[in-house]
Formats: structure tokens, C-alpha cells, sequence
């Protein structure tokens, strides 16, 4: 199973052939409807704050519904609160979407066998007031990935531009 952020999913547009675009979303449906990917909810909100009425943004909205699941128990979310608190970013009002990620993959890695969850983000890089989650993602010793990878493991490498390919 993979778990989505915020910043993979706005990552894809840069990453694919902009004709080849919704195809590649059509193709990330059965993936989600399958149970092979998903993202809570606050990547949702994230994704309409930040990219309001862009292609993945629409795409986040209308998929939503098909996620098997959507969200997880808050015991989870204490669980990476106390393993890794530096993943919050006090300093923003909004939610955290990285902390939900990374709660929703401790829950599949207890729920499935940890060797098939792995979270998918581009969030490589430390700000000033939090931890990225690809460092947080080692220090639960969840495994991460980029979204190129990604596309790359569920051969749909094909839609990437020509020099990503």
C-alpha cells in the first residue's frame, strides 16, 4: 500500500507530459479504488488550499470518496506525535497533512505487513520549524519513496516526460 502527501501528489504535473495528464490520473483511480493507494483527509484540504481548481486538485476531490481508507484512529497520530514531534509545524494554524501521512502509514504497517506500506513524498527538505517527512518516515522505519519512483514501480513510467522516463 502506498499513502500519498500533499507534495507528491502537486509534484505529478511537473513530472508527466501535460497531454498525458488525466490519462495518468485515470490510471492512479484503480490504484485507489483498489486499496493500493490512498491519502487522509487532510491531504484533501491541503491540496484545495494550495492548488484550488488545478487538474490534481479536482482529482484529490473527486477520488476521495473511492479511498478505502480515509482515515485512521487518533491513537496513530499520538503514536508519531511521540516518535517524531518534530514533524509538527507549530507555527502554522493549518493541519498538518505530513503528521496524517505518517499516522496513516503506522497504521498500515501494523495492520498489513510493514514491508508493504510505504509513503510516497517529495517532502525531502527541513524547514526552519519541522522535520521533512522523508526523516520521519526513518525514524519510524517506514519506508519512503519519491512519486517518481512511485510511478516508476507501478510502470507508469511511460507517461513521464521524456528525460524522467
Amino acid at each position: 500500500m502506498y499513502i500519498i502527501d500533499t507534495d507528491a501528489l502537486l509534484s505529478i504535473p511537473g513530472l508527466v507530459q501535460a497531454d498525458q495528464l488525466n490519462y495518468l490520473l485515470e490510471e492512479l483511480v484503480e490504484l485507489v479504488e483498489d486499496g493500493k493507494l490512498c491519502f487522509p483527509d487532510y491531504v484533501i484540504a491541503e491540496c484545495r488550499r494550495i492548488a484550488n481548481g488545478e487538474d490534481i486538485a479536482l482529482w484529490v476531490r473527486s477520488i476521495s470518496g473511492s479511498r478505502v481508507h480515509k482515515s485512521v484512529a487518533y491513537a496513530f497520530t499520538m503514536q508519531v506525535m511521540s516518535a517524531v514531534p518534530e514533524l509538527l509545524d507549530e507555527d502554522t494554524e493549518d493541519e498538518s497533512s505530513q503528521v496524517a501521512v505518517a499516522a496513516m502509514a503506522c497504521y498500515a504497517s501494523q495492520a498489513l505487513d510493514a514491508q508493504d506500506v510505504c509513503v510516497v513524498t517529495e517532502d525531502r527538505s527541513a524547514l526552519p520549524t519541522r522535520i521533512c517527512l522523508a526523516d520521519a518516515c526513518a525514524e519510524l522505519q517506514i519506508q519512503e519513496i519519491s512519486v517518481m519512483e512511485f510511478l516508476k514501480r507501478e510502470s507508469l513510467s511511460s507517461y513521464l516526460l521524456d528525460g524522467d522516463a
